[in-house]
Parts: C-alpha cells; sequence; structure tokens
C-alpha cells in the first residue's frame, strides 16, 4: 500500500519537492547535512546502507526507501529495511544520492550524500508539533479556518491540514522541514511566510480582515435610507464568500473583510444589484448603485380626467411584487422611487384592477393607467 502511495506521487511530478528542505532542486541537494561524512569501509563495494530511525533513535524495520539522484528524479531503485532499520541499495553508481521514507501520513528524508566517498544516509521519523496562528488586521485570532502545509515553494500540498481554534490557531504535526501554510478564508487564500521545522515551531498567517462599509445608493449618489436589506460579499469571480449583514436605516451595512477582489450584492425592490470589484484593505468601502430615482404613474379616466386617492403599486416586469405603493393626489399622480429595470404598475379602482405596460427604467420617467368607471 505505501509503495503504492509512493509511486502515485511521483507520477504527479510532486515527490522531490516534499523534500522540504528547499524550494527546488539545488535547495535540496545543497544542504548536505554532514552527520555521516565518512565512508564505512565494512560495506561491499557499490553498496549503500540507509538507516531509518525513529524519534527514539531506534531502527524502524519493513519501510520503504526510495533512492533519487541529484537532478531529483526516482531512480527506480527501492529496498526495505530489515529487522535493524537498516536498507542496502546495492550496485550502486557514482553520484549525489538522496532517500526517502514514507509512513502515513508522512513523508521523510534523508541528508544528501556523495557516493562512493559517503556510503551511509540516515532518516529519522522524527515529528515536531508547529503552530500557526491565523489573524484578522487588529491581531486578533479567527476560528474555524482550514490551515494546510506546503512546500516551501506553495507548490505542493503535504496531506496535513487542521483548523483554528476559538483562538486562530492550529497545531499540525509534520517532519523536520521547510514550509509555508496556507489558509482558506472567505473565498481567498493567505500565505504564511517560509518556515522551517524545528528551527521554528510557530508562524502567522494575517488576512488583514478589516471593518468595511457598503452604502445603497440611487440614481444621484444618495443613501436609499432603507433599513433591513441584506448584503452579501463575493469573490471577484463571483464565488459567495459568506459574508453578509443587513443595512441600517441609512442604508448602510459594516462588514468585516479580508484582503482580496470582493464584489457585493443586494436583493432590492425585486432585483439584484452588485457593486463593482474593489480590492480591500487598500478600500474600506463601496457603494450599490441601483439607479433608483422618481418615477411617475398618472392615473386618469376614460375620459382622460385625473382621478385621485386610487392606490397604485408597483411590480417587476415579470410580476413580483416589490412592496412599493401610494395613492394618487388630487391630479392623479402618484411619484414613486424605483431602480434600474423593468417594471409595473398596477391600480385598484372601485374593485377592479387596472395595469400598465412594461416599462424599463431608464429610459422611461412616467407611465398612464387608464381605469374605467
Amino acid at each position: 500500500m505505501e509503495y503504492a502511495l509512493i509511486l502515485a506521487f511521483i507520477a504527479a511530478g510532486s515527490i522531490l519537492t516534499l523534500a522540504a528542505v528547499g524550494g527546488d532542486v539545488g535547495d535540496v541537494f545543497s544542504r548536505v547535512i554532514d552527520s555521516i561524512s565518512s565512508n564505512d569501509p565494512d560495506l561491499p563495494p557499490e553498496t549503500i546502507a540507509v538507516s531509518v530511525l525513529n524519534e527514539q533513535s531506534q531502527g524502524v524495520a519493513g519501510t520503504w526507501v526510495y533512492a533519487f539522484d541529484e537532478a531529483g528524479d526516482w531512480t527506480g531503485l527501492s529496498k526495505q529495511t530489515d529487522s535493524e532499520g537498516v536498507a542496502l541499495f546495492e550496485k550502486m553508481e557514482r553520484g549525489v544520492y538522496q532517500f526517502l521514507a514514507y509512513k502515513s501520513p508522512h513523508y521523510y528524508w534523508s541528508n544528501t550524500i556523495s557516493f562512493p566517498q559517503q556510503n551511509r544516509a540516515e532518516i529519522v521519523m522524527r515529528i515536531q508539533s508547529f503552530t500557526v496562528d491565523v489573524i484578522d488586521g487588529g491581531g486578533d485570532g479567527i476560528r474555524n479556518v482550514y490551515v494546510y502545509a506546503y512546500t516551501s515553494n506553495e507548490k505542493y500540498w503535504l496531506g496535513v491540514y487542521g483548523r483554528t481554534d476559538k483562538n486562530g490557531a492550529v497545531t499540525l504535526d509534520l517532519p523536520d522541514g521547510d514550509y509555508k501554510f496556507r489558509a482558506y478564508h472567505r473565498g481567498q487564500w493567505y500565505w504564511s511566510p517560509a518556515v522551517n521545522s524545528p528551527a521554528q515551531d510557530h508562524t502567522v498567517i494575517d488576512t488583514q480582515e478589516r471593518p468595511f462599509t457598503v452604502t445603497i445608493v440611487n440614481e444621484a449618489g444618495d443613501n436609499i435610507e432603507v433599513k433591513n436589506l441584506y448584503v452579501y460579499g463575493y469573490t471577484e469571480n463571483g464565488s459567495y464568500t459568506g459574508i453578509y449583514g443587513r443595512t441600517d436605516k441609512n442604508g448602510r451595512v459594516e462588514l468585516t473583510v479580508p484582503a482580496g477582489r470582493f464584489k457585493f450584492r443586494v436583493y432590492y425592490q425585486g432585483s439584484n444589484y452588485w457593486s463593482g470589484v474593489v480590492a480591500a484593505p487598500d478600500a474600506d468601502s463601496t457603494v450599490i448603485e441601483t439607479g433608483e430615482r422618481p418615477f411617475t404613474v398618472n392615473i386618469v379616466d376614460n375620459n382622460g380626467q385625473p382621478t385621485k386617492n386610487v392606490r397604485v403599486y408597483v411590480y417587476t416586469g415579470n410580476g413580483v411584487y416589490v412592496g412599493s405603493n401610494a395613492k394618487t393626489n388630487k391630479d392623479g399622480e402618484v411619484v414613486l422611487n424605483i431602480p434600474t429595470g423593468n417594471f409595473k404598475f398596477r391600480a385598484d379602482y372601485k374593485g377592479s384592477t387596472f395595469w400598465s405596460a412594461i416599462v424599463s427604467n431608464p429610459p422611461a420617467t412616467s407611465t398612464t393607467i387608464t381605469v374605467s368607471k
């Protein structure tokens, strides 16, 4: 099973970067560990011995070990450790090698050796606890955020992840190596700096999350003073972020938004209206322009005479009542504020219902309904 996992990882082209000792091949093989630098004369010629040890420096038997060359490619060679935790690679050619062992869910790498000057390598299966804090722009922790461990070049996920606690912290168990951590929050990805374990045991992912104000405005740019309208936050490409809130009496809502590019939507008068795309935290506010402006409905009888005190209701062009209505004045007029879109109007007069044609706002600014006596 472990052998199959290794081969699958090699096929994915990512096995080398899981060395977690550098961002590329040069980094990996330039970090030569000198703890085993001498040639062991007791080994047969053309043989490399790889010891796999646990944290107590005891040999780990039955572990598959894989040989990689200086270019970071798998040589196709693999051996299983014996009862003492040693894997013997025979008939090896001159060159630079590094060795990999896998024990779910981690990958462990040896020091780099130059053969035949060095003929022994060592893999220590040591796990360190590493803490990642996910914070907002004020330095406070953010709970329930998933954090993933990656190679330091940001290319490959190591299969290790966790979710932050109520303080915004998550502790992950990792082998020695170089890492970056990525958090997914509000539809965006955020990275930590590059770190080394065990030299470090802690890092921070700053989402730069801060208060952000969205205001609903009319065609003239004035606030629409309508409370309890739900405003939703989306990523630039239209994915819902889970950010939402309700407007106050001034048509404003304060949301908490992290760094990234976002747009916002409100459902108003039977239609959806969007803000432009804004980049936080450079921007800390935006508006949603509904195009709302005064619209006049005239009610006349069969003789073309104005009809007062007639209740007029506003509907979308497809027949959804938007919740707005008013009575005509003495001149048979009623002025209603309607946003951009297609609308029609209903007049109730002496027990009967009368409808206008569907009009588009803009360009229309008025319509007329004729009611029968």
